[in-house]
């Protein structure tokens, strides 16, 4: 069937979706075949007409559907078109002919039907049960039923439920109370019976309803869609079966955020990038508190889960520096920090990092370990300033904060579910990190008697497990990569090659703020400290290092530069005190009034004598710099921190064998008067 028929120049335009006047220019450049034929209009009384088959696939569909009638419209033709392509078309029109073939092959009834049939299947490239199936479904369709399926344009907008219903169904599977397909369809009907009629009066989506009304002065009408099924009420499903095709077509996405909220969103359905590792060593940590799936028994003898706070390395993936605690805080984060920068002989890993990745918690924020400002780092010196710089900043390492309580976004996640599925789960008192992997026999009474028959771990003894085996086996395997964590962080290229010493790392870990120095010393923690050094300083606001841990001494800085190591200041004794003692103070007293004349009478002679008809040059206090120093101040710190410790240490040993030698003579005397019975 080479030729349908004939048409004229207007019906070939409308067809094509041309002007006239570009099929007449295709017909007189030979594009378009066309015959003159007699009719009573036209120009002399003849009238071109287009053959059909020169016409576009597209065209030749759009004029077989209106010869057949049928359900095909233009928008299908078009979408069908975007779809397949011209190959498409020429396809459905393929199948028609075939069709077509084959009906005459039917009607005439030369030869052998069959055999001339599977010449035209052949020919086709298809079988003779395939153009079988075309010829039942072009008789039951026509062209329509020759083209493959393509998406409908009304999917997810069932005929069978208005838009208001649809608006329904999902507010109340949106809502708090998780409603289920059944009870938002026993709810709708309610609704339904209700309101009837007057459900388009309320309905957002109703042309002139007083709720569109409202929403256009609010500028939000043109968020919702304009209903095609007004005014008779709610359009609702039949059964709940039709409910549940519309439930199925609704977002996942949006269903999981409104019922399990945005966390569950974040970690199920938000985009998320892949990230690359950085190459060299130490050129990023990842820092972090995990909680065991372990129960075990604390130094108070409390059944607890252990938590691990901890140091990664990114490039190899290696645990740098550790601790296992049952209250993790800034300090322990701080303390593990300084272990992991230290060299040591225990461990392969030390150095400092150039960047570390942590939680956007107040532990990693506190002042002492991450300070309130950046500051820029220069390589192989140490901060030089003394005073408000955190330890990070003294080592100049910058700060990139994660979202809290978002796994996918670090590293060291993914280490920890390592140790936990590959050596804890195997330990006893394992519980599992969900209700589902939680052993059934696992109760609190369960857990006593566990503890009472020495069955479950100390906090030391996992410690322990952790240190000598959990950690190096970690460390050692290979993790179906080339090398294992170990073997990469060993061979690797460090990101920086400075290194502080202990006592300057001892130094910048410890705690600090502001005193006033006072006539009695400085007060800290409701305890006063002294060193002979503050007495000219009386008034002055300093600031004080100190550890929360060890109280016998604190460090004191002043504009920026070491001034002493101050000790805890002893309290003299009202009645008995050892004369040393007293005369010793005494004489501090002396010294620091005849001092304090001399500064007086030193300053009146200079003005009187010394500084007559002597001019000197302005300085530039900008360039001249305001006394910055370097890593000497801190080992200064350190030093004398370290001889004040031995000297208070001496002293300690003294007095105590000096208050024995004074309680022995008091207690013969009360002895030698018959008083000593029940003085123990």
């Amino acid at each position: 069937m080479k030729r349908y028929g004939l048409v004229t120049t207007t019906e070939a335009a409308k067809l094509t979706n041309q002007a006239l006047m570009t099929v007449h220019r295709k017909i007189k450049s030979g594009e378009y075949n066309a015959v003159a034929v007699d009719m009573p209009c036209g120009r002399g009384g003849k009238q071109y007409m287009v053959d059909i088959t020169d016409l576009p696939k597209s065209a030749q569909m759009r004029y077989i559907a209106q010869m057949e009638g049928g359900n095909i419209g233009e928008a299908d033709i078009v979408s069908y078109q975007q779809r397949y392509g011209d190959k498409g078309v020429n396809e459905v029109l393929m199948r028609r002919n075939a069709v077509l073939e084959c009906r005459i092959i039917e009607k005439d009834g030369n030869g052998n039907i069959t055999a001339r049939k599977n010449e035209v299947a052949a020919r086709l490239g298809v079988t003779l049960r395939t153009i079988y199936r075309w010829r039942d479904a072009y008789e039951a369709r026509g062209l329509a039923g020759l083209m493959d399926k393509i998406e409908q344009s009304n999917k997810g907008k069932p005929k069978n439920m208005c838009l208001f219903a649809q608006d329904v169904i999902k507010a109340n599977l949106y809502s708090a109370a998780k409603h289920t397909n059944r009870s938002a369809y026993e709810k709708l009907k309610k609704l339904n019976t209700e309101l009837g009629c007057k459900a388009c009066e309320r309905c957002p989506h109703c042309e002139g309803s007083i709720v569109r009304r409202e929403m256009a002065l609010q500028g939000a009408a043109q968020e919702y869609e304009l209903c095609d099924q007004a005014g008779g009420g709610l359009v609702i499903p039949g059964s709940v079966s039709a409910l549940n095709r519309y439930v199925q077509t609704i977002p996942a996405d949006e269903l999981a955020y409104a019922r399990y909220g945005h966390r569950y969103w974040e970690a199920k359905y938000m985009p998320k990038a892949q990230r690359t590792k950085p190459e060299k060593i130490n050129e990023c940590w990842f820092g972090d508190h995990h909680m065991f799936d372990l129960f075990v028994i604390d130094d108070d003898g409390r059944i607890v889960r252990p938590w691990m706070t901890a140091w990664s390395d990114a490039t190899s993936g290696a645990f740098v520096g550790w601790c296992i605690t049952t209250n993790p805080n800034s300090t322990t984060i701080a303390e593990t920090f300084v272990r992991a920068v230290a060299k040591s002989k225990q461990s392969p890993f030390y150095g400092v990092p150039s960047t570390i990745y942590i939680d956007n918690g107040k532990d990693y924020r506190s002042k002492r370990f991450e300070g309130d400002r950046e500051t820029e780092h220069v390589i192989g010196r140490l901060n030089e300033k003394m005073v408000n710089t955190s330890l990070l900043q003294a080592l100049g390492v910058a700060v990139i904060h994660a979202q809290p309580y978002k796994a996918w976004s670090k590293i060291i996640e993914r280490l920890f579910g390592i140790i936990e599925d590959r050596y804890i789960r195997d330990l006893p008192g394992w519980c599992g990190n969900s209700p589902s992997q939680r052993p059934q026999d696992l109760t609190r009474a369960y857990l006593e008697k566990q503890a009472e028959r020495g069955r479950l771990l100390t906090i030391a003894q996992f410690e322990r497990i952790m240190r000598e085996q959990i950690i190096p086996a970690y460390h050692n395997e290979a993790f179906d990569k080339e090398q294992s964590p170990l073997e990469i962080y060993e061979s690797g290229e460090k990101a920086r090659n400075d290194q502080p010493d202990w006592d300057v790392l001892a130094m910048i870990r410890t705690e600090q703020t502001v005193r006033k120095v006072s006539y009695m010393g400085i007060k800290l923690r409701n305890q006063w400290y002294w060193d002979d050094t503050l007495r000219h300083m009386v008034g002055q606001d300093v600031t004080v290092r100190y550890s929360k841990d060890d109280d016998l001494s604190i460090s004191v800085i002043a504009d920026n530069k070491f001034i002493c190591e101050a000790a805890l200041k002893d309290k003299l004794k009202l009645i008995g005190e050892n004369e040393d003692k007293l005369a010793a103070h005494m004489q501090l007293q002396h010294r620091s009034a005849q001092e304090v004349r001399s500064g007086i009478s030193n300053a009146k002679r200079a003005v009187q004598i010394g500084l007559r008809n002597v001019y000197y040059e302005p300085i530039d206090v900008m360039a001249a710099g305001t006394g910055n120093i370097t890593t000497l101040e801190y080992r200064r710190a350190a030093k004398a921190k370290a001889a004040r410790r031995a000297e208070l240490a001496e002293e300690v040993r003294r007095n105590k064998a000096s208050e024995d030698t004074a309680n022995d003579t008091v207690r013969d005397m009360f002895m030698a008067m018959g008083r000593a019975h029940g003085n123990k």
